[in-house]
């Protein structure tokens, strides 16, 4: 081999230098690690009552009340739970959720 010629080859410092670094650069997530909170969720349920019966005869003369799927309005159509801060800011809990929409919830409540 000529000694004017370069290696092709990294020599074997360099290759223990780029081990280190990978080594350095993987071990800095170990000294700190995440320390996430899961979230809490939250649901929409009806508070318990008694039931009443109703009078013989008086559920065939009552009408009937048909109510329609309750929707959210746009951007509170999701499990995140919204808070307004300033008017037209919609800002969201960092570790709270409900458990379905709002609207879902709601809608067998009514």
């Amino acid at each position: 081999m000529n000694p004017n010629e370069r290696r092709s080859t990294p020599s074997w410092t360099a290759r223990l230098f780029a081990v280190v670094c990978a080594m350095a650069v993987g071990a800095c997530s170990l000294l700190k690690p995440s320390t996430t909170e899961p979230p809490a969720f939250y649901s929409l349920n009806a508070a318990p009552t008694a039931l009443v019966r109703a009078p013989d005869g008086a559920a065939r003369s009552l009408p009937t009340l048909i109510i329609t799927p309750p929707r959210a309005a746009a951007g509170f159509d999701h499990q995140r739970i919204i808070y307004l801060r300033n008017d037209h800011q919609l800002e969201y809990f960092a570790h709270s959720e409900w458990v379905d929409t709002p609207a879902r919830m709601l809608g067998p409540l009514l």
